[in-house]
């Protein structure tokens, strides 16, 4: 027999026998009462057992599982031992249990498990507490499983125990059988935790600090003992706990126990006494700019470091301390904080400013001297300094460009990377170059101040031509059923090559990645295929169609009349086919038939006939196929129609002699009529027209089909002729005009919402237009039904009520508001046609009606005819005339023609338009839903005027010569000739494109073809241009001319470098020289034509910028060989030219080549004096008194100002020195000349500090000091040479500078000053003024006085004050006397003396009642008042009392920060309700003199009134469509003294709402569906989960309880109070409003204002953020935001790229409780202001002064907000260098020549974030001049 165990096995009824067993948390067992006998084993290994139940219908034999998790073991003992023997079972000896071993430990249990032995189920269980000995049975165990188990739950967490098994057998003869005990296991005293009182200490060398370990549970603490060990005992050392600090470090301490472990961390070192900061105070901008500020714990050995951070003040900002460096990062928000900083007891403060704009612009500048492209060059560049790249060539169509500047320190190093051809060559602002087409293109970077170079990049063809090998396809849509009819795979002539395919329209036509075409709708794309890598492509077009899909006769046989000739009528389907699709149809016949089918069949839209003649009597077949040619070539036969014609002998068929029509001489426009056929022979007898063969055709399918029975459909409105033939040879006919009455297929309002204006109690009036799409419907179909189709109040929900009480609508549209109707309310009007029957459906618009004040009185466009240019946004200005009371309105725009342009918005008095295509619109703008203008607006390709070509004549080599020659061809406005026109408005039309075409590009080629055809006569091709769509119709010409002869395409020039005697390549840029009398430049020039081939003997010119700087002539050859070498000589490829150089400045080499083409280069050349400059007059003064500080060991005072000078062009300073210099000193009052030394102290950045030793200043002891004057200096500058030949061997060169310093001995001047401190205070403080510019370091009082013990000094935020001091405040009512302070200035030795008059008088604070609080005496008799400072301050922490307590009605006493008024008599007799009783009380403060009388007044109430509650807010609204659950009002309490109950008021029955179910309605108390709770002055309305209560209104009549119990020790009620619910399911609205403007030039100071509001929601606006929309993702890149509440600034980012135009974007908006609502798109138009600059004075240059450098800083006449970007001279004066940086213009004179005298510079000013223009990337200029006055 066997059975199964479960793992929580309940019970089993077995044999007799219940065994229960492994239940681990049995409460109780019973048994059915057939189980009489339970054994012991039973419940074994069952604990916390009390009772198990069985269910009646277990039977003997069932078991019952939670989990049957089960194993199969043996209930009964093995076959094989019950076969021995009684005699041989006494034999048997019992193995012992084996792996005997704890599986589980707890405070109060231990679990064991063991092996058993085969031949017993019953085991014996031993402990101990000593391993050896005094084991007593604790258990007996009956386990059939080959694993024992047992649980002691006699055990304590305190001892440590020992555990052994035996197993037993019973033999038949009731002998016992005991085997050998298993093995011994030992289970140690538990411990569930070790922790430790500290995790962290720090300790001084030398300190000790004692750590305590806690075990768990309690019960083991004295018996278990804990090891104490140090990761690092030379730092600390630990004993039972104690730690004692050894020396500076940190080390772990560890407590362990029975296994488990804890540390403290332990740090030794020196306390920390002092922080310092690398700044106290910072500016940051709002969008996430951040600063690091450095911080330092002193002395450095400090070992508690750590530093904490906490922001007092505003959060502004947030903080990351990381590595003792603190980042500090604005959130956005403007303002001041505080961020403290703390290492134990000792703080710093760390001041931070976020603001919108920092004045940095006056900082130190050192401007770049020059630049250097640095190309890496391929194998494949052989010409050297130009960078060939390969179309098509994965390693040679890019390449990385770098550069080098000087200096080195430059301040502003970026550089701006462009391309004079992106069509060609484009250049990333990394300066990675790439490939784009083939051509030659120049690389320029430029640096902030105009600095630049450049280099030439030619872009050579790649071996990737290929050509499509079908130009021209024609595919079916709806051929889908036949292989390749309407798809088509793109096919070329050749396969290594993967093209990206496009589709011009992909509404005809798609194409896949893989150049698979598909066929869409009828009507014509271009496929093109495009190379990537080479810019290679081809284009094929796509013609679309649809076939014929079914031909429809009037019959499938006929029966003619032989000689007869008949005309057979037939119509397609579908109706929509192509045009053309006719031209497939097909009339084929049997071989030899009896008639002759007339090849010239008609062919209407969709309809035909064709003539077929009876020859001879017969039958045949006439088959109709509708056949097409197919993408492969293959004509395949998609349809066909066969009629069965039988031709029968004359005279045995009567003919038709006439036939007319009758039908409906007029229908609708989408309905049919069938025309009927009225056929007589010539007997004049009717006949059957069912049995005729009748053919139908329309004379115009666009207004009327007909079908082959007689149905005509009506398309659209017109007239329509069908004509009826009988064909049956006799050709008679008959026509029947219809006339089709357009009907209205849309009915819709020139606007959404009309507004009425009306007066309450009132009526007023507004009527509705429709207007019927299409434009020519019929008038009698005009004809309108209205209906007023809903009302709803102003919160959107429908009224219960008729809709007439408040709106009516009469037959002509006039909506009449009735009296009832109020402010907000609105109809919803429907308008619907009439013209349609009831199964027809029915078109109908609607609109709203709603009551609104009337905020304008009239609207107007500032212009009424508006012009404007581009397919692109447009702004139309309108100004509002509002109404009295109102500043405001709302407004709507309608465009006449969507498609010619659309509105985007109209609000801040502008309308903004979105142009589509070029023409005429009107707009119609309405204000507030009622007042209307409108504005006609035309829209032009490109600005009104003349137009012209830039160039008369553009000049292309013939293909042969260059087969890659293009033009680029460009017209311009003939006004200023500056503005270009987009090359793809204009269409080109070419007057000879065998000689020349253009593509859509307006990029002009020479035919390829056109190499033999050219001649003196036609090279010359005239090219038209016409402006697309344009209204005036504009168009201009140029010329093109081929030239006949080999052109230039290419010029280089390069220059022989006499140290390496090489020639190196010259970039654009040229190259710089150090002057050298009679100097000599050698220029060698080559001319390359088409494929970068040499042309033999150039013929070029050449010429100098400046003559007065350097001339130029051709070489003599004798001379230039002697001069180059003859190897560096090839006269018959270079032309050779010397430039003689003058003197010192800067000239150009222009170079042209004299053929038609006339290739140019311009080449730039400095020459320079390498003398660096100084740019300010004198190194500043040094002040005798001035604080010393120490430099390489001395003592040494510094000049108050740095100083700057400016490097050579192309070199960097190295080192600045000055050399030794003589001033005088008085000594002893004498007077003498001692020698100074000096050092220059490098700040960085090109400047530089004068320093003097102190000793040569000042000396006290010998009373010696320096005498005030000016002394000169010698400076030396130490640069990097600018070429090899200046350094005559060594690595640097050495320039002086003259100049000079001052000495001056003063100390700054502090007047004299008065303070009145309040001496009924103690403690007031007044704030000393100190009239000083310099920074205070600290301010004492003069020694040698008492006022040390009067007054204490202190500073708050910088200021400093004075008071008494607390210990002298009884003694000193009333002082006037004067006192000397020592004031302490930053960077001065000595303190500045100052007096201040000190005077004292006592005023007593004001304290004043805030109000007259009233009081219930029946109910409580307490009440609140508050005491304030008459300021809105209130006092707290006073004491108060009554001044004649014997008389008082009631006792004040201070509770909080209020004062609490206790009648002490609830009963007390009043003057009357609301009677004021007025008593005197005494206030007084720790620090004041003497208390303050003050009237406190009190209204009293015997209080047997109840209470009167009104609701702050008489309605409240839960939207459900958003979650919301709850709403809540404030609770107004007439009795401020009596406090409501807190908790649920009731409900009453007045409310009830219906719910409607499987057609069945009910009806529910509102009180079944809401909740309410009463709290802290607030009640909240909530809705019960799952209530299903409908939208709407519900009124709620509730009430609440007062006062805890009244006389009868009751709660009192309430009056009720009446609150209406509006429970709504509509999403929340979202409102903003915009004000202000960004302006581009000014982004710092221009913001657009913002205000939110969310309709349908409870929630307060918590946060309002920008966010990205789908037509612009880049939204939150351009911009930033700052918001508070509901209210934001946007603010554009300064480094963002923006256009003065629309730009779209998101609000994103959070409300209180986390919810984040849908973006809501908002638009707005930043601006350019063209900042104001002031007059520039004139500055002075003196010829003999030490420097000849001026310094104009434009930042200083230019208006606040806006910054300069650039400053580009147009023309300057020979003889001066200009450079320009940060907003300043240096002009150095660089030629000493020059002629005194004034001279003007003309200067363009660029203006940081203005937005680009066509052609220049800086935006529009201001343009100014500046005089520069030269003197001797």
């Amino acid at each position: 027999m066997k059975r199964y165990l479960g793992r929580r096995l309940i019970g089993i009824v077995l044999a007799g026998m219940l065994i229960v067993e492994n239940c681990i948390t049995t409460q109780a067992a019973e048994f059915p009462e057939s189980e009489t006998e339970i054994q012991s084993e039973t419940f074994e290994e069952t604990q916390d057992m009390q009772s198990t139940e069985y269910a009646d219908d277990v039977s003997d034999n069932e078991v019952q599982t939670e989990e049957p998790e089960l194993e199969e073991v043996s209930t009964e003992q093995s076959e094989e031992w019950l076969a021995i023997q009684p005699e041989e079972q006494a034999a048997v000896q019992l193995e012992a249990p084996t792996d005997l071993h704890i599986t589980g430990r707890t405070e109060n249990s231990i679990t064991l498990q063991w092996v058993t032995v085969k031949e017993s189920s019953d085991y014996k269980v031993y402990r101990s507490l000593e391993e050896n000995t005094g084991y007593e049975l604790l258990a007996e165990i009956h386990t059939d499983s080959n694993k024992g188990a047992y649980t002691d739950s006699t055990c304590g967490a305190d001892k440590q125990y020992y555990y052994k098994v035996a197993a037993e057998l019973k033999l038949d003869d009731g002998t016992l059988i005991q085997s050998p005990d298993s093995n011994i296991v030992r289970c140690d005293i538990y411990i569930k935790s070790i922790t430790l009182d500290k995790t962290k200490i720090e300790l001084e060398k030398g300190k000790q600090a004692q750590l305590s370990a806690a075990i768990e549970p309690e019960a083991v603490e004295n018996v278990v003992s804990v090891t104490w060990t140090s990761d690092n005992e030379k730092v600390a050392t630990v004993e039972n706990g104690l730690v004692t600090a050894i020396s500076t470090g940190k080390t772990q301490i560890t407590a362990s126990a029975g296994g488990l472990k804890a540390s403290c961390e332990v740090s030794v070192g020196v306390t920390v006494t002092d922080i310092q900061l690398s700044k106290e105070y910072i500016e940051l901008f709002p969008e996430d700019d951040s600063e690091k500020i450095t911080i330092t714990t002193l002395p450095a050995e400090a070992a508690n470091e750590d530093i904490t951070w906490q922001i007092d003040g505003d959060q502004i900002v947030d903080c990351e301390l990381e590595n003792n460096v603190l980042t500090v990062t604005s959130k956005g928000i403007l303002g001041e904080t505080t961020i403290i900083l703390q290492s134990g007891n000792i703080v710093a403060k760390l001041a931070v400013n976020v603001v919108l704009d920092k004045d940095d612009i006056d900082s130190a500048i050192i401007p770049v001297n020059k630049v250097q492209i640095q190309a890496e060059l391929s194998d494949d560049d052989d010409v050297n300094g130009i960078v060939n790249l390969k179309m098509g060539d994965n390693t040679a169509s890019s390449t990385n460009l770098s550069v080098k500047i000087l200096p080195q320190n430059a301040t502003n190093q970026n550089i701006i990377w462009t391309s004079s051809d992106n069509s060609i060559v484009s250049v990333t602002d990394q300066g990675v170059l790439t490939a784009v087409s083939i051509g030659e293109a120049t690389v320029t970077a430029l640096a902030d101040n105009g600095v630049s170079d450049s280099i030439d990049v030619i872009v050579l063809a790649a071996d990737r031509e290929f050509k499509l090998i079908d130009t021209s396809v024609t595919l079916y849509s709806n051929a889908t059923g036949v292989k390749g009819s309407n798809t088509y795979q793109v096919r070329m002539d050749r396969s290594d090559i993967d093209c990206n395919y496009r589709s011009s329209d992909v509404q005809i036509a798609r194409v896949d990645s893989k150049g698979t075409v598909t066929a869409l709708n009828p009507g014509t794309a271009t496929i093109t295929a495009y190379d990537p890598i080479s810019g290679c492509y081809g284009t094929m077009t796509v013609i679309v169609k649809k076939l014929i899909e079914s031909v429809n006769v009037p019959v499938d046989t006929m029966e003619v009349v032989k000689g007869s000739t008949v005309q057979l009528f037939f119509d397609v389907l579908p109706r929509d086919v192509s045009k053309d699709v006719l031209t497939t149809l097909s009339f084929e016949t049997d071989k030899k038939a009896p008639i002759t089918i007339d090849k010239n069949w008609t062919k209407n839209r969709t309809s035909g006939s064709v003539k077929f003649t009876a020859d001879k009597v017969g039958e045949t077949r006439l088959s109709i196929k509708s056949k097409y040619l197919d993408a492969g070539g293959y004509t395949k036969t998609i349809t066909e129609k066969i009629i069965q014609i039988k031709i029968v002998a004359p005279n045995s068929k009567s003919l038709a002699a006439s036939i007319r029509l009758s039908g409906e001489t007029a229908i609708k426009s989408g309905a049919q009529t069938v025309l009927k056929p009225i056929v007589k022979d010539t007997d004049g007898v009717e006949l059957d027209s069912t049995k005729l063969s009748i053919g139908y055709i329309s004379s115009d399918e666009n207004i009327a089909t007909v079908d082959q029975d007689g149905t005509v459909t009506a398309i659209k409105g017109g007239r329509v002729t069908i004509t009826a033939y009988v064909m049956d040879g006799s050709n008679k006919k008959a026509t029947f005009t219809i006339n089709v009455r357009q009907r209205p297929e849309k009915i819709s309002f020139e606007r959404e919402i009309y507004g009425i204006a009306k007066e309450q109690g009132k009526t007023a009036r507004v009527t509705i237009k429709p207007v019927f799409s299409p434009a020519n419907t019929d008038a009698g179909y005009k004809g309108v039904v209205w209906k007023i189709a809903d009302v709803r109040n102003a919160d959107g929900i429908s009224v219960s009520d008729e809709f007439s009480n408040y709106f009516i609508i009469n037959n002509s549209g006039v909506v009449t508001a009735q009296k009832n109707a109020v402010e907000g309310m609105q109809a919803i009007v429907t308008c619907t046609s009439n013209a349609y029957g009831e199964k027809e459906g029915n078109v109908s618009g609607s609109a709203v009606v709603k009551i609104q004040p009337k905020q304008v009185s009239s609207i107007k466009f500032n212009q009424t005819n508006m012009q404007v240019v581009g397919l692109t946004e447009h702004e139309l200005a309108f100004s509002t005339t509002y109404a009295k009371g109102f500043t405001s309105a709302q407004y709507s725009a309608y465009s006449s023609d969507t498609a010619v342009a659309e509105i985007i918005s109209a609000e801040n008095g502008i309308v903004k338009i979105i142009a589509h295509k070029y023409g005429t619109v009107t707009i119609t703008l309405c204000a507030d839903n009622m007042v209307t203008v409108t504005g006609k607006v035309t829209i032009y390709p490109f600005e009104r005027g003349n137009i012209q070509a830039q160039s008369a004549n553009y000049v292309l080599q013939q293909p042969k010569y260059n087969g890659a020659d293009k033009a680029k061809l460009q017209f311009v406005d003939a006004k200023t000739r500056k503005n270009v026109v987009a090359s793809d408005l204009f269409t080109y039309q070419s007057s000879n494109p065998d000689i020349v075409y253009v593509d859509a590009n307006g990029i002009a080629y020479v035919n390829p073809q056109a190499n033999d055809k050219i001649t003196s006569r036609n090279n010359t091709v005239t090219i038209t241009a016409t402006l697309k769509d344009d209204p005036d119709k504009r168009k201009a010409t140029t010329k093109v001319t081929v030239c006949q002869t080999e052109q230039i395409e290419r010029l280089e020039v390069s220059y022989f470098n006499k140290e390496n005697r090489k020639w190196e390549t010259l970039t654009n840029s040229g190259k710089t020289f150090i002057y050298v009398p009679k100097q000599k430049i050698i220029l060698k020039i080559t001319a390359y034509g088409a494929d970068n081939i040499e042309i033999f003997k150039p013929s070029v010119s050449f010429a100098s910028s400046d003559n007065s700087v350097a001339t130029m002539a051709y070489s003599n050859i004798q001379n230039l060989r002697e001069d180059v070498g003859n190897e560096n000589v090839n006269v018959n490829v270079n032309v050779y030219v010397d430039v003689s150089v003058k003197k010192y400045g800067k000239f150009s080499v222009g170079i042209s080549a004299k053929d038609q083409k006339g290739t140019k280069r311009s080449i730039a050349f400095n020459v320079c004096a390498g003398e660096p400059i100084l740019t300010s007059d004198g190194l500043g003064t040094i002040n005798c008194n001035a604080e010393s500080v120490e430099v390489g060991g001395k003592d040494r005072i510094a000049s108050d100002k740095v100083f700057t000078i400016l490097p050579s062009d192309g070199t960097e300073i190295i080192k600045v020195s000055a050399k030794s210099t003589e001033i005088k000193v008085v000594r002893n009052r004498k007077t003498e000349t001692v020698k100074a030394s000096f050092t220059v102290q490098e700040v960085g950045n090109n400047q530089y500090r004068l320093m003097i030793d102190t000793s040569k200043l000042r000396d006290e002891k010998n009373g010696m000091y320096a005498i005030n004057g000016t002394y000169p200096v010698t400076l030396n500058v130490t640069r990097s040479p600018i070429s090899e030949e200046e350094t005559d061997g060594e690595e640097f060169v050495t320039k002086t500078i003259q100049t000079s310093f001052k000495i001056v001995n003063q100390l700054p001047k502090i007047g004299n000053a008065s303070v009145s401190i309040n001496s009924y205070i103690k403690g007031d403080a007044a704030q000393i003024p100190i009239n000083t510019t310099e920074k205070i370091e600290n301010v004492t009082i003069a020694a040698g006085t008492n006022a040390e013990k009067l007054y204490e000094l202190y500073s708050s935020n910088g200021k400093w004050y004075i008071k008494i001091k607390d210990d002298q405040f009884a003694n000193w009512k009333n002082i006037s006397r004067s006192e000397r302070l020592q004031v302490k200035l930053k960077g001065y030795a000595n303190p500045v003396s100052m007096l201040v008059n000190v005077s004292t008088k006592e005023v007593k604070p004001v304290v004043k009642q805030l109000t007259v609080p009233t009081v219930q005496l029946k109910h409580g008799g307490t009440v609140y008042t508050t005491l304030t400072d008459g300021k809105g301050n209130v006092w707290t922490d006073y004491t108060i009392v009554n001044k004649e307590p014997d008389k008082a009605v009631f006792n004040v006493d201070l509770q909080g920060e209020k004062t609490q008024i206790t009648f002490p008599d609830p009963d007390m007799k009043i003057k009357g309700q609301g009677a004021a009783y007025t008593q005197k009380v005494l206030v007084k403060k720790a620090d004041w003199r003497a208390p303050v009388e003050v009237s406190i007044s009190v209204k009293a109430y015997n209080g047997t009134s109840v209470p009167v509650v009104k609701f702050a807010n008489s309605t409240v609204y839960i939207n459900r469509r958003i979650g919301e659950a709850y709403a809540e009002t404030a609770v107004n309490n007439s009795m401020n003294n009596v406090e409501l109950q807190q908790g649920a008021w009731k409900i009453l029955d007045t409310c009830t709402y219906k719910v409607t179910e499987n057609k069945k309605t009910t009806v529910h108390l509102c009180s079944e569906a809401f909740q309410t709770t009463y709290k802290d002055g607030k009640l909240q309305i909530a809705l019960k989960e799952n209530a299903q209560i409908p939208k709407g209104t519900y009124r709620l009549v509730m009430t609440g309880l007062w006062d805890e119990k009244n006389d009868e020790g009751l709660k009192q009620p309430l009056k009720t109070a009446q609150l209406s619910v509006v429970i709504k399911d509509v999403d929340p609205v979202i409102n903003v409003k915009l004000s202000g403007k960004i302006d581009l030039v000014k982004r710092s100071s221009s913001a657009i204002q913002g205000t939110v509001t969310v309709n349908n929601v409870n929630e307060s606006i918590s946060k309002v953020q920008l966010a990205n929309t789908g037509s612009n993702q880049h939204f939150t890149d351009d911009f930033y935001c700052v918001s508070k509440d509901n209210t934001f600034k946007i603010y554009a980012r300064s480094k963002a790229v923006l256009y003065n135009k629309a730009v779209k974007g998101g609000i994103e908006v959070t409300l209180s409780d986390g919810t984040v609502l849908p973006v809501k798109e908002i638009s707005f138009t930043p601006t350019q202001s063209n900042p104001k600059i002031n007059n520039i004075d004139t500055q002075i240059i003196y010829k003999s002064a030490e420097t000849q450098t001026s310094d104009y800083n434009l930042n200083k006449s230019i208006e606040k907000g806006a910054h300069i970007s650039r400053i580009i001279a147009e023309s300057v004066p020979s003889g001066m260098k200009l450079q320009d940086s940060n907003g300043h213009l240096f002009v150095t004179l660089s030629d000493k020549t020059l002629k005194a005298g004034k001279y003007q510079i003309k200067v363009n000013i660029y203006f940081k974030g203005a937005a680009p223009v066509t052609g220049n990337q800086l935006g529009r200029q201001t343009t100014k001049t500046i005089t520069v006055e030269v003197r001797e």
